[in-house]
């Protein structure tokens, strides 16, 4: 770990949550401590992957919900909403951000922490800010990809999106009937040259390949839901 931050050292006498963090060789144990709820987790090489940023927080079950920040940023009900969703107990715990090493990786604690580690108190500042002190690529690499991420989340509706789509699969089929049938529609033309050019700004070889990793995506998530439901 290059550097842990967090909020505020823990005071018996004025705090009534804590975050208690050991070392154990390459892991970090955290204990959190909300009200009467305590969870343990535990950081390690096993969750390392590059460039990414973690955040972990307490449910209302006793546990800890650890999620990658890449989603939680792209959650369309905003962090409140994220967390209700996730019946979270209070808020965000801890954000851990993995560069091109385990060892090249920040820990930021949000709560009133007690340890033996050197830790960095920091009192209200931002992560996003300690994160690039400590490693400056962070602005132009991770961070750059989520404020890209969220610009296009605001721009475009997704409902809008899916209505589109579903649109131009009807169309779609129009036009593969017609030509089954011996009649294709007189506005086929007129639609293939509307579309052709405006489906990605990738070239053909990579927006298939990037059909093809979520096509992957979207059908493991649906196996895994009609195994579960």
């Amino acid at each position: 770990m290059r550097k842990i931050y967090a909020f505020t050292t823990f005071d018996e006498n004025k705090d009534f949550n804590k975050v208690q963090l050991t070392q154990q060789g390459d892991n970090y144990v955290i204990s959190a401590s909300y009200g009467s709820d305590t969870a343990t987790y535990t950081i390690s090489p096993d969750m390392f992957k590059p460039q990414s940023k973690f955040i972990g927080f307490l449910t209302v079950d006793g546990d800890f919900k650890v999620v990658d920040d890449w989603k939680f940023n792209s959650a369309q009900e905003g962090k409140t909403g994220y967390l209700a969703h996730y019946r979270a107990v209070g808020d965000i715990t801890f954000n851990v951000y993995f560069h091109d090493s385990y060892e090249e990786s920040v820990l930021f604690i949000n709560y009133p922490i007690q340890t033996e580690l050197d830790v960095e108190i920091t009192g209200n500042a931002w992560v996003h800010d300690k994160i690039a002190e400590t490693i400056p690529e962070y602005n132009n690499g991770y961070l750059r990809k989520i404020k890209a991420k969220r610009e296009i989340l605001t721009s475009i509706n997704p409902i809008d999106s899916i209505v589109a789509l579903e649109q131009q699969v009807d169309l779609l089929t129009k036009i593969v009937k017609g030509q089954i049938d011996g009649s294709v529609p007189s506005w086929s033309n007129d639609y293939f040259s509307k579309i052709e050019g405006k489906t990605s700004s990738a070239n053909e070889n990579e927006t298939l390949t990037k059909i093809e990793e979520h096509k992957t995506k979207v059908r493991e998530a649906q196996t895994k839901y009609f195994n579960d439901r």
